[in-house]
């Protein structure tokens, strides 16, 4: 299927192996005013190779090779391990400090019910300067959520310094009329029918994931209260057993 300038050019049969090639040229070339609009071409790259990123995270299963310029620029495995396209997206010393994290899940639509949550959060020692480095996934959809952000950062409370923030790669699945994608143009955004239950899921298990990790005796477990957007904090702490 070839598109020029969004009509369809050409569409025709031809053999090849498994997999899509997506192949994309003078891009708005024929809409100036979007095209004024763009960033330099290093950024627009920086944009692309984003995006392509983060779908690898979210789809360890695909293989996805990303060529800018006719450079690689991303190429990942394929292997359906999440730890090898993280070595791949964020490099192999991120990806040995990397924990797997597992917990959740439902048996049917019933009304008692709990997220599945799976992914990988890196230890404390690989905490970065912005929170770049945390990707959200809802049933495999890629969103942005401060309830997300805010349940695994309150999971590193007391292990980060000042200003720092995790690598974290969260997936959640739950039952679609759990969650509303269609609050945002973008579709980047959601809403959570059940936000205390998600929130709570998600700050345990990632809790959890760093507990095991520390090998020091009484380490104390941070439980987090979810409270709306509006409200305050309130944390409370018990010690771990």
């Amino acid at each position: 299927l070839s598109l020029k300038d969004g009509i369809a050019a050409n569409r025709e049969s031809q053999g090849r192996s498994q997999g899509t090639t997506i192949t994309v040229r003078n891009l708005f070339r024929k809409v100036p005013a979007r095209l004024k609009f763009l960033k330099s071409q290093a950024t627009e790259n920086s944009h692309i190779a984003q995006v392509v990123s983060l779908y690898a995270l979210g789809f360890p299963e695909v293989r996805f090779a990303l060529l800018i310029d006719g450079r690689v620029a991303l190429r990942t495995p394929g292997s359906g391990q999440l730890i090898d396209s993280v070595i791949e997206v964020y490099g192999l010393e991120v990806a040995r400090n990397m924990l797997e994290i597992g917990d959740g899940g439902w048996e049917s639509e019933a009304t008692i019910w709990s997220p599945l949550v799976t992914g990988m959060v890196g230890s404390p020692s690989i905490s970065r300067s912005n929170r770049g480095y945390l990707s959200f996934f809802i049933n495999r959809r890629w969103v942005n959520s401060r309830l997300l952000a805010r349940a695994v950062e309150d999971a590193y409370h007391g292990l980060l310094m000042e200003g720092k923030h995790p690598v974290a790669i969260i997936n959640i699945s739950l039952p679609p009329s759990e969650v509303d994608v269609n609050i945002h143009p973008t579709k980047t955004e959601v809403k959570f029918r059940n936000e205390h239950i998600i929130f709570t899921t998600v700050q345990k298990a990632v809790r959890r994931a760093l507990v095991e990790l520390m090998p020091v005796p009484k380490i104390e477990e941070v439980v987090t209260t979810y409270v709306s957007p509006s409200a305050p904090r309130q944390i409370s702490w018990t010690s771990a057993k």
